[in-house]
């Protein structure tokens, strides 16, 4: 709340409260030893150097004048917000006023100058924003009745008397002359702006008395991968050092899917690339030159205004999102940061804070104790949110062992990073041994040998695979990446341009070719036509764009090219007519959304089939994602999607298969569809370098092979991760199919190099 407004109970005694008596620091500095109480009720106006303690010992309430510097009114009203804030953050009791006139003589504008003050003084002539003080001629050494006077000169909620000479055995008197009793007549509302600046004051305050902290705790990263059905991992313990010098930050047991394979150390950084989205050039809740957001407050919640902020102009490198302030101390509680139009990786970052109060020596300070990331990382070839959460258990304020302790962890062999204007980087060893400095990144591809074996009922033989995987996030050093695997049997490779020209329009791109062969089998009323049944084996290429509308959505408009040729099996009839080959041109247009964890897709995707018998058909759907980190040790992904189209025939109707389409349990083209929904789930448990995940897959989809409307495919799985030789990572997946009684199993080796 502002200050209220007052005024005497009886109009005819002295307003002592309403008078403002603005004198020199000269005068201050000469004021005499006066008795505790004896100008109680008196308000002072001095300037901002004036030595006032003795003046406050009297009982006499203080506020300060703030005067514009030199320079352009730019460079002055920031000057003054700088002023301001140090001193409230030194006097957070004593007000703050500016002199109107004075400020417009620079050419100042008070609009972002208001906010931080209690009040504006103006003359006899014109208005000012907020609470006006009502500035009277000056006076030489005024008597008690021409200060009585002055009190009542008018109705205004204060008045400034401008003094030279003063008789404080007058003052004293006028003081000794003011009512017993004052009323409130009025209390206004803290204005979004007043608000962010009492913040700022506060948050000043803290951080003069905070030198540094050493903050210990986790750092978990999820996120998703092609081939992966349940989210990858990654753990470390974290111990944050922030001191004058910056942020460094150790990392210790870092594991991959609880796997100890990520490397790294003080000599050489962890095979781990450091994907971060776009620094904010400019921090929201901060005094700029310019001012670079626009604030308003969304209300109240538990104890705390919610002032929400965005950019003014559509500015790179800046940020919009909500800060929760608390109503009493001002102190942040929680904040939210969300970035757009990011180009990069990383297209989208929404970030949340909250803080928690620590002891430090007696004082209660606020500091963050669990920070949520939630960024949607366009990889080449496909999409996948990146969940990282901070959790610190203890903070240490102001430790006299923090240069030792700090020294200890740069001695280390341990993972460290620095925290540099130019993003995250590792700390590595110099080749003397002693001295850690920091390197560009941790390297930007990531490379493997993937080997493995795919059991699937309808593919041929068990689908033995090995080779190698290439993942280049910055190719060419021109922000490009690429993502390549050739396993013998089947490769893939795509793309990805974040922009093009400089704007904000994407491209990217991939293919996809297999050398088995699997059935594409036919069902008529729910029994299998083996005399039907035909060998296929498929690949396509697709390119195309992709737009950011808004902070949280994206269109995509795609090409798409895909052949699958087929070959008659040893049971089928000479008399079906079957294809040699089937080669479609589709479009897909598609829209994005992300909020936190959750993640939308819908697509529609029209295509012209050539060659065998063309037609025109088209097929459509939606998809919901939510990705949880429930925890260091588990984690959970949930998928729920729909699909239909118009037109569907044998071979442009949807199917399931071990690739980009799984359903677990149920082999490859085994189930067609043209319609239906999917529910996806894969939860993950990390024990003792130990990963354990867990599946559960159901399919409500229609089949116009069988006579029901629809049927339910249940399916569930299992699958068992762990270290194994030479920094290698192991994993076995089984999957059963409730209905038909089918199995699928999976078994992989990576190892990255």
């Amino acid at each position: 709340m502002a200050p209220a407004r007052v005024s005497a109970q009886n109009r005819d005694a002295p307003c002592v409260s309403c008078l403002v008596i603005g004198m020199s620091a000269a005068e201050v500095d000469a004021a005499p030893p006066m008795p505790a109480g004896s100008l109680e009720g008196v308000q002072l106006m001095v300037p901002i150097n004036a030595p006032v303690d003795r003046v406050e010992t009297a009982g006499a309430t203080v506020a300060v004048l703030i005067a514009p510097a030199d320079g352009t009114p730019q460079q002055a009203v920031f000057e003054a917000r700088t002023a301001i804030t140090a001193f409230r953050a030194e006097r957070p009791g004593v007000r703050v006023v500016i002199d109107r006139d004075a400020f417009m003589a620079r050419g100042a504008s008070l609009d972002e100058l208001t906010p931080y003050v209690d009040a504006v003084i103006r003359g006899p002539e014109g208005s000012a924003p907020q609470a006006a003080w009502l500035r009277l001629p000056s006076v030489v050494n005024p008597t008690v009745d021409e200060l009585i006077a002055a009190s009542l000169a008018s109705g205004a909620e204060r008045i400034v008397l401008p003094v030279m000479d003063v008789d404080w055995r007058a003052v004293q008197e006028f003081a000794s002359r003011r009512p017993a009793l004052v009323e409130v007549t009025g209390v206004r509302r803290l204005t979004a702006g007043e608000i962010v600046a009492r913040y700022q004051a506060q948050q000043r305050r803290q951080d003069a008395f905070i030198k540094t902290t050493i903050a210990r705790g986790t750092t978990t990263l999820l996120f998703e991968v092609p081939d992966f059905a349940a989210p990858i991992t990654i753990t470390a313990e974290t111990t944050i050092f922030r001191g004058h010098e910056g942020t460094n930050i150790e990392e210790r047991d870092i594991r991959v899917n609880g796997a100890s394979i990520a490397g790294g150390g003080a000599q050489s950084p962890p095979e781990l690339p450091l994907i971060e989205a776009e620094r904010i050039s400019t921090p929201p809740l901060t005094i700029t030159l310019d001012e670079a957001y626009r604030y308003a407050l969304n209300g109240e919640d538990s104890g705390a205004y919610v002032v929400s902020f965005e950019p003014r102009s559509a500015s790179r490198g800046l940020a919009r999102g909500r800060a929760w302030i608390d109503m009493r101390d001002f102190t942040l509680r929680r904040r939210q940061i969300i970035q757009k139009d990011l180009r990069g990786a990383i297209v989208s970052s929404e970030e949340v804070d909250d803080f928690g109060p620590v002891d430090a020596a007696g004082a209660t300070v606020w500091l963050p104790v669990e920070t949520r990331i939630f960024q949607s990382y366009e990889g080449a070839g496909f999409r996948t949110p990146i969940h990282r959460t901070i959790t610190v258990r203890q903070y240490e304020v102001n430790s006299s062992t923090f240069d030792t302790r700090l020294a200890e962890a740069l001695a280390s062999e341990n993972v460290m990073m620095r925290d540099t204007p130019d993003g995250l980087r590792y700390l590595v060893r110099r080749r003397d041994g002693v001295e850690r400095a920091t390197v560009a990144r941790g390297g930007h591809s990531i490379r493997s040998v993937i080997g493995g074996v795919l059991v699937d009922p309808n593919i041929t033989r068990p689908l033995a695979f090995a080779g190698l995987s290439y993942l280049d996030l910055d190719l060419f050093g021109r922000g490009a990446q690429l993502n390549v695997f050739f396993g013998g049997v089947f490769g893939q490779v795509s793309w990805t341009v974040p922009s093009i020209a400089g704007t904000k329009w994407q491209a990217h791109g991939g293919a996809f070719g297999v050398a088995a062969q699997y059935t594409d089998r036919v069902f008529r009323n729910g029994r299998e036509q083996y005399a039907e049944n035909l060998l296929q084996q498929p690949g396509y290429v697709s390119g195309g764009l992709l737009r950011p509308l808004t902070p949280r959505v994206r269109a995509t408009l795609d090409y798409t090219f895909d052949m699958t040729a087929f070959e008659r099996t040893v049971d089928t009839a000479p008399a079906l007519e079957a294809p040699r080959s089937i080669v479609n041109h589709g479009g897909v247009l598609g829209m994005d959304a992300d909020r936190g964890a959750w993640s939308v897709r819908a697509w529609w995707n029209p295509t012209i089939r050539q060659r065998w018998r063309p037609r025109n058909y088209q097929r459509y759907g939606a998809r919901v994602r939510r990705t949880l980190a429930l925890g260091p040790a588990v984690s959970s992904k949930l998928e729920l999607s729909w699909m239909g189209g118009h037109d569907l025939d044998r071979f442009s109707r949807y199917g399931f298969d071990s690739f980009d389409n799984p359903l677990h349990g149920y082999p490859t083209a085994s189930i067609r569809y043209d319609r239906g929904a999917v529910l996806r789930s894969a939860t993950a448990w990390t024990w003792r370098g130990l990963r354990v995940d867990g599946f559960g897959d159901a399919a409500l989809v229609h089949d116009p092979g069988w006579a029901s409307d629809a049927r339910l495919y249940p399916g569930v799985g299992a699958g068992v991760e762990s270290g194994g030789p030479f920094r290698t990572l192991m994993s076995f997946e089984w999957a059963y199919g409730v209905r038909g009684g089918t199995q699928t199993a999976r078994v992989t080796v990576y190892k990255p190099f």
